[in-house]
């Protein structure tokens, strides 16, 4: 796979088909939002089309400052359903290089469980900060479905920054009994 970028060929990912057109071995892949602040990279392995194993995950941007610098990623089990398994570290769909939302949790047999963290990072003070609730009144509000759990998004206009913020309400019905749990 070949990505134009600033008048140039640049390589950029891909991997091998078997015959029946299913992805095996080792693949780079594209991120679905690709532009020059937000280069992302899905670098891992697929058996008989479905990922396997610990898949990493890279972030670059256009000015290569910050080339290959792994931010999250998890493990695939091995057997042939290619669901992920163990503790996860995932981006947000607005993820740049100046600033992260990123969610930390875990995994079983594909499926979010227990308590999930999501943090803020602003590479300007190159720390990871959990969000607090007090400093999200009169913000905008969107609530949707998302993976079977509930969330409220609070920000800003714009990309997620020092401006705007991400508070998940996330609940779930474990034998009859209602847990709910908040991740700032």
């Amino acid at each position: 796979m070949y990505l134009y970028y600033q008048g140039e060929n640049q390589s950029s990912g891909g991997g091998e088909y078997k015959l029946n057109g299913e992805k095996i071995g080792i693949w780079e892949e594209l991120n679905e939002v690709f532009w020059d602040f937000q280069q992302i990279m899905y670098i891992g392995e697929y058996y008989n089309g479905k990922k396997i194993g610990i898949w990493k995950n890279s972030l670059t941007n256009g000015n290569d400052l910050e080339i290959n610098k792994q931010i999250w990623g998890g493990l695939y089990d091995e057997d042939d359903q290619g669901l992920k398994n163990r503790k996860w570290i995932e981006i947000s769909q607005m993820l740049v290089i100046q600033s992260q939302v990123i969610d930390i949790g875990e995994y079983k047999n594909g499926q979010m469980l227990g308590k999930w963290d999501c943090f803020y990072r602003d590479d300007c003070k190159n720390q990871m900060n959990r969000q607090e609730v007090g400093h999200m009144m009169n913000k905008m509000q969107e609530q949707r479905m998302d993976c079977g759990l509930n969330f409220v998004i609070i920000y800003e206009m714009g990309p997620y920054n020092s401006k705007s913020h991400i508070v998940w309400f996330n609940s779930l019905k474990i034998k009859k009994q209602q847990r709910l749990w908040n991740a700032i």
